[in-house]
């Protein structure tokens, strides 16, 4: 084997690791809870501080740790299949929060606090256990709320047209498709506001 590769080898791995906590550290995947508590328990804050967005796979909790928010700078959060049945209250916490994406979760409810991060833009909760929205997600001026195949209970037509005010699409049509099944994927299903 040629000595400059082996002499090299040395040097990229030094590099290799220096980079794991370097400011351009943008998207984070982790395996399970374990993976996730090592992460936020054992990374030093600057490298926290880097994660822009996380994608949680393999996890066996029906929750997340308040120890999520040591994420201060997260974008974008990924839980989509995870058996993951509520948020914390607190996710608003998430102040530069962009994208969450929990399709095909267990989520049971939408914390009333989600609405109120201000950058919010996607926000796909497709094929979840949501019965009810809470009363302030007309405050959501994302490009998509997407929210088939959730048992929605219908509201008011004051509701609806209160939501329809606000330029989302397709209430209508979204909030009758809780008899249909949870797994569809129609479009006219989508609450979307452009």
């Amino acid at each position: 084997m040629n000595k400059s590769f082996l002499a090299a080898i040395p040097i990229a791995l030094v590099s290799l690791f220096k980079s794991r906590g370097s400011k351009n550290s943008r998207m984070t995947t982790v395996n399970g809870y374990e993976d996730l508590m090592n992460l936020l328990h054992f990374s030093n804050s600057d490298y926290l501080k880097s994660i822009r967005s996380l994608w949680i796979k393999d996890y066996e909790m029906e929750w997340l740790p308040n120890e999520i928010f040591l994420l201060e700078n997260l974008e974008d959060l990924d839980i989509t299949a995870q058996p993951i049945k509520y948020l914390p209250d607190n996710i608003s916490d998430f102040k530069k929060l962009n994208g969450l994406f929990a399709t095909d979760a267990a989520l049971e409810k939408i914390p009333d606090t989600l609405f109120d991060i201000e950058g919010l833009d996607f926000v796909k909760l497709a094929g979840n256990n949501i019965k009810e929205l809470p009363d302030n997600t007309w405050k959501f001026k994302g490009f998509e709320l997407i929210l088939y195949g959730n048992p929605i209970l219908y509201p008011s037509d004051i509701k609806i047209m209160q939501w329809d005010e606000k330029g989302f699409e397709g209430t209508e049509d979204l909030l009758r498709t809780k008899y249909s099944d949870r797994k569809a994927r129609k479009h006219t299903s989508e609450l979307r506001r452009f």
